[in-house]
């Protein structure tokens, strides 16, 4: 075969290997499932190409000793997908006999399972990992052409450098859709740009700016082209401050430094004699300055991330952050220990074995051994965690190296650190793009075999053959991987909003059960359908059940189980499923449970704790019901603290009050202090209490001694509400400003500002209270703080700037805006297009400008 047409074949696998990675980037970063047919496409069509243009390079194939930890995956999902008996299934997976057990068995499906708890997703799985492996193969055999080397490690910095430039052009642009079509559905990202998880886009970017730094520096690089690529490296690094993503900039630093030290280490094995030395000299100057514009660019990501950062250090951020979780998937991967529960399958199997309700949904551990572990078993985790650090070591330690492979190695670096909190190398484009830079790290360009070699196109026959099984079998893998989560669920919502019957909803969702077996949806959402319709509780009862087997803490589905045992007669238990409904963060179970309820222990058995207790009571219709529900509820709970229980006897205390019985409401105040003594909410509560009964200087008195022991907003604000409540502004005044020296919170100094406005409202001073007001919605822009503000402009008559302070209030309170809001809107807006017509209308007289005048100051 002639050389031009060797050249055009290996051109031909490079150029789909860079419509892979563009392709890949520019399509959400390949997170849609259908990016992945085309990516299985280039990726066949650069390794059948890459194989024939090898042959007639006579250039020999040898795969670096990392593609055969690449087989690992491969191999794995495939066994994973063998369907098993289920006496062999219970010996390897106990777990997933058991959903099989418990959730299909008694839906008549087939017992014989494969290993995965969703197929499908590891259908998916098996194609990326059979793409993955393509493609480093390709990559790694077109490093061994050093202007190939070259293309792709250029491809990759300039890649980077370019999408920091697309969310410039969006931000002029002034718009958050991408490409002025997509909108991202659960967050808007700092930066638009194909990344909807500014994490992700961080350690792209991380990769490409040490990318770009390596070329920058490569002996090959001269005039205009390595100024271009430290633009590149600092448009990378300037997105990475900017993307404000704490894991992406240590990931980024990492591979900074990384990078550093590894071309020190390199510059001191070529000896005082190593060439290039003085031409760089130069460069050090250039890059300080290049980091002193970052730092510059970065300022405006510098308070989130020290707050992200600090908020993490926190022992309370610790609590709430992803390491909070990691226990808990150790213990799953305990449970699929030997192997796994199948790779791709963590979404729908984590919700089993989740510790309590959880708002988000958690597709990934973002930490890639447990990831590993989870899906994959024990067995196959150890060995790609060790086959990955003993490549790792193995790339550290070699000592002749060029620069762009050094920027290559120190980008993997950084970002395989930052997969331990991140799940960014789950992305089909970030997988491709980290392994073209691992297959730039690990490659040295070599040269076409000599003439007459024995190397025949024989010799490339059974790789070819198998870069076509391997294409035939991602395609194949592409058909059972087509159904996903979200489309099952879709796909039966759909049929309910429809109003299809609930014998058709239930047929659709054991399809999808047949396809998800972990997946908690299907049942939850055919029994929602069925204990709507008339069919029997027992069938909701059902589903509710096997919905809850997978997911323990959906609450909507404890209510509907709820309501099937309340059709049932059940009763007892119904009132457990819906305290534990509550306990999962559904909050309209407990108001259908009052509904429903017909003594105070049934009431009392709705309670998860004695937190939820004050909330439940205050929605009792009767005060004589909630006094009698609050003086139940600590028998239920022995082990609650003695603030818990005066917290309890507090709100006793106000509903007697309420009902006039001054003599109970005073001996419930003393119960309080008597269960919390000396506590400061308890006391306050107290103080309040007095008040309320009309004892004042007894109310003051302890609000004082309070102050000299408890100084701060707390007191100072129970002061400032006891003098207005004497209408002393005087008084008022002097706690308020004792008070002023210990604020710290924005909601505090707002909250000082509005007793403030009261203050001046008392004096008469309303231009005064319509300033502080206007200034506490500055801190703290609420809807409450707007609507009181909308008030004090209509006492004054200022109707336009009324309406204006209602709309914000409707605008940052819940959606639609109550019916209450609408009308006062609607009110003021009569009465404006009253005003403005009657001044339109006006002949100009004084006597009708007196009338205007004078109605005004009725309005006043």
């Amino acid at each position: 075969m002639s050389g031009s047409r060797s050249s055009s074949l290996t051109r031909l696998a490079e150029l789909c290997l860079g419509l892979l990675l563009l392709g890949g980037c520019l399509a959400l970063a390949s997170a849609p499932v259908w990016t992945l047919g085309p990516s299985v496409a280039l990726a066949g069509m650069a390794a059948v190409t890459m194989s024939l243009g090898a042959r007639a390079e006579e250039r020999p194939l040898r795969p670096p000793v990392f593609a055969a930890l690449l087989l690992v995956p491969v191999i794995a999902c495939a066994l994973q997908l063998v369907p098993l008996p289920q006496r062999w299934l219970g010996l390897l997976s106990p777990r997933a006999a058991e959903i099989v057990d418990f959730v299909l068995v008694p839906l008549g499906l087939s017992s014989s399972r494969p290993v995965s708890l969703d197929p499908p997703a590891t259908w998916r799985a098996l194609a990326g990992a059979l793409t993955a492996l393509l493609v480093f193969l390709t990559a790694s055999h077109l490093v061994r052409r050093e202007g190939a080397q070259r293309r792709l490690g250029l491809g990759l910095a300039f890649l980077a450098a370019a999408l920091p430039v697309l969310a410039g052009l969006h931000w002029l642009a002034g718009t958050e859709r991408l490409y002025g079509l997509y909108t991202f559905r659960v967050s808007t990202p700092a930066l638009i740009t194909p990344f909807g998880n500014p994490n992700h886009l961080a350690g792209f970017l991380g990769l490409g700016a040490a990318v770009a730094l390596g070329a920058a520096r490569s002996t090959r690089t001269r005039g205009r082209l390595r100024w271009a690529l430290y633009g590149a490296w600092a448009l990378s690094s300037a997105g990475v401050l900017a993307s404000r993503s704490l894991g992406g900039v240590l990931a980024w630093v990492i591979g900074q430094l990384t990078f550093v030290l590894l071309v020190w280490r390199a510059e001191r094995a070529e000896g005082p004699g190593g060439g290039g030395k003085g031409r760089r000299r130069w460069e050090a100057p250039a890059l300080v300055v290049g980091l002193v514009l970052l730092f510059l660019l970065g300022l405006s990501a510098v308070r989130p991330l020290e707050a992200e950062l600090l908020e993490t250090a926190s022992v309370g951020g610790l609590a709430s952050s992803k390491l909070e979780l990691l226990p808990g998937f150790a213990a799953m991967a305990t449970e699929f220990g030997w192997v796994g529960a199948g790779r791709g399958a963590f979404e729908a199997a984590w919700p089993r074995f989740a510790d309590r309700a959880r708002g988000d949904t958690f597709t990934h551990p973002e930490h890639a051994p447990l990831q590993w572990a989870t899906e994959f078993g024990f067995p196959i985790a150890v060995i790609l965690l060790l086959g990955v650090l003993w490549s790792g070591g193995w790339l550290l330690s070699r000592r002749r190296m060029g620069s762009l492979q050094l920027g290559a190695l120190a980008g993997l670096v950084g970002l395989c650190l930052q997969n331990l909190v991140d799940f960014s190398l789950e992305l089909t484009f970030l997988a491709n793009a980290a392994l073209v830079a691992l297959a730039i790290a690990w490659g040295a360009p070599t040269k076409p075999q000599a003439s007459g070699s024995p190397l025949r196109f024989a010799g490339h026959v059974p790789v070819v053959l198998a870069a076509l099984a391997g294409v035939v079998g991602l395609f194949a893998a592409l058909g059972p991987g087509r159904s996903t989560l979200d489309g099952a669920t879709d796909a039966l919502r759909d049929a309910i909003a429809a109003g299809r019957p609930a014998a058709e909803v239930q047929a659709l969702a054991v399809k999808r059960i047949d396809r998800h077996p972990a997946h908690w949806t299907p049942h939850a959402l055919a029994a929602q359908s069925i204990a709507g319709g008339s069919a029997t509780p027992r069938d909701a009862l059902a589903f509710a059940n096997r919905a809850l087997f997978l997911h323990p803490h959906h609450g909507p589905t404890h209510r509907v189980a709820a309501r099937a045992l309340l059709r049932l007669g059940a009763r007892e238990q119904a009132f457990i499923e819906y305290r534990l409904a509550a306990r999962a963060g559904d909050g309209g179970a407990v108001t259908e449970a009052l509904s429903h309820a017909r003594s105070t222990s049934e009431r009392v058995s709705l309670t998860p704790d004695p937190a939820r207790a004050r909330h439940i009571a205050r929605q009792l219709p009767e005060a004589a019901q909630a006094i009698a529900y609050l003086q139940e509820v600590p028998f239920r709970f022995p082990d609650a603290t003695g603030l818990e229980l005066a917290r309890l006897a507090l709100d006793e205390a106000r509903l007697h009050l309420t009902a006039k019985d001054l003599t109970r409401a005073a001996e419930a105040g003393e119960r309080a202090s008597a269960l919390a003594p000396g506590a400061l909410e308890t006391e306050l509560g107290r103080a309040r209490l007095l008040r309320a009964m009309g004892s004042h200087e007894a109310s003051l008195g302890l609000l004082k001694t309070l102050w000299a022991r408890h100084p701060g907003p707390a007191v100072g604000f129970a002061l400032v509400e006891g003098a207005l409540a004497q209408r002393t502004p005087k008084a008022a005044f002097a706690a308020l400003t004792q008070t002023r020296p210990f604020l710290s919170a924005f909601d505090e100094r707002a909250r000082w500002l509005e007793l403030e406005a009261q203050i001046y409202d008392l004096e008469g001073a309303f231009h005064r209270a319509i300033a502080s007001r206007r200034n506490a919605c500055r801190l703290t822009p609420t809807a409450a703080c707007h609507f009181r503000l909308a008030r004090a402009l209509e006492r004054m008559g200022d109707v336009a700037q009324a309406r204006d302070a209602v709309r914000t209030g409707a605008r940052l309170g819940p959606q639609p805006p109550p019916e209450t809001t609408t009308s006062w809107l609607g009110e003021l807006e009569r009465r404006l297009a009253a005003q403005q017509g009657g001044r339109d209308g006006a002949s100009g007289s004084a006597g009708m400008e007196t009338d205007a005048l004078l109605r005004r100051l009725g309005e006043r």
